[in-house]
């Protein structure tokens, strides 16, 4: 049997790394539009980053939202289009990596981000360089194929996906991520955890990645709780960091499970934070999806106990719920404002790709109980 695992970005991974990033666009003569993510922006490291960017010469945009918008997508792109830029240089969490990554392929290209997005039309070839520099250790959208968006007119959250969103460069610098707040932090680090474990169970899944996966849970469920309590730490960030960017690699092969799916539909409704979402609905969905995966999820839960200094036990609902509670995680769907049934079902009937993904899904099934038990 044979196996395929795509990788492609050219990807620099340490402290202090960022400085290749302007030795790069140098070297390969290029004029970038740069966009840089107002909280990291507003922070110590962001700041002197900026500063360093604007006097070099080159454009900053430091206005995309958390949550990145269509009509973001297409304003990054005008921009672009308008000062002649070769190519974008991203700075910042998933969200302006993501906006980057959907403005490359519509910059200097005859389809819309709308396009795109709506009719589902093939992604064109890229026309420009992409540059990914992450702030935070969660997404891996610094080597994923994805971008998330949300419509600015429709209440719709969805991905694009395509080889051609997949970064040139990925300039991975723990000390960027110092400034990152304890909260956030644990969130992003959950992130990290629930792209390892549903990449792991993926129907997609194949030998090279699982391996990677087991990697990554285990080197997150022994690092964060240990990062929340010294979070300048440089050498655990760059732990964390590394295995977010294993994560995204595995992303680009495997994609994820029902959690993400659901999560769209919430975050299209609701807001928040979206590894947060995700978080909200794991104590329902393992619940459903162990009999469907049960031998590699009782090996993740072994992982997990022996990463936590814990006896060895197979139960992977009470080896997430442990972790959880050591991280401090406790996001329900009410956390997000949901109050009932009905909005359950409503979130439940604008799910859509990807699903198949998961070990448990079926057709017809129910999924609007997974969001109920998840309130």
């Amino acid at each position: 049997m044979s196996y395929q695992f795509f990788e492609s970005t050219r990807a620099v991974v340490g402290a202090g790394c960022i400085t290749r990033l302007f030795m790069d666009l140098q070297r390969l003569q290029l004029d970038p539009l740069f966009l840089v993510s107002k909280s990291f922006s507003e922070s110590i490291a962001g700041k002197l980053l900026v500063d360093k960017i604007r006097i070099a010469g080159y454009p900053v945009l430091q206005n995309i939202t958390s949550d990145p918008k269509t009509d973001e997508v297409d304003m990054v792109a005008l921009q672009a289009e308008n000062i002649g830029a070769s190519a974008l240089v991203a700075i910042g969490g998933g969200s302006v990596l993501d906006a980057a990554k959907a403005a490359s392929v519509v910059v200097n290209n005859v389809q819309t981000v709308d396009e795109y997005f709506l009719r589902e039309v093939p992604i064109l070839e890229r026309q420009v360089k992409l540059f990914l520099v992450p702030t935070t250790a969660g997404t891996g959208a610094e080597v994923s194929r994805g971008a998330i968006l949300t419509h600015s007119s429709k209440k719709l959250k969805k991905g694009l996906r395509s080889d051609e969103l997949v970064a040139d460069y990925a300039y991975i610098d723990p000390e960027l991520m110092v400034s990152l707040g304890k909260e956030a932090t644990m969130i992003c680090g959950f992130d990290v955890f629930s792209h390892a474990l549903e990449s792991y169970i993926s129907k997609k899944s194949n030998w090279i990645s699982e391996q990677k996966s087991l990697e990554i849970i285990s080197i997150v469920v022994g690092t964060l709780p240990l990062l929340l309590d010294d979070l300048e730490n440089v050498v655990l960030r760059e732990r964390l960091a590394y295995a977010s960017y294993e994560a995204g690699k595995n992303l680009l092969n495997c994609s994820t499970c029902l959690p993400h799916r659901m999560q769209y539909t919430l975050g299209a409704l609701y807001g928040g934070a979206h590894a947060a979402g995700v978080g909200a609905f794991y104590p329902a969905w393992l619940k459903h999806c162990y009999p469907y995966a049960k031998e590699k999820m009782n090996l993740v839960a072994e992982l997990m106990f022996d990463a936590m200094e814990q006896p060895v036990c197979t139960k992977i609902d009470l080896a997430v719920e442990m972790f959880m509670e050591k991280i401090g995680f406790q996001y329900t769907l009410s956390s997000f404002g949901v109050e009932g049934v009905a909005e359950c079902e409503e979130m439940a009937a604008q799910l859509s790709g990807g699903m198949e993904n998961d070990p448990s899904w079926y057709e017809d099934m129910d999924v609007s109980s997974l969001y109920v038990e998840s309130l």
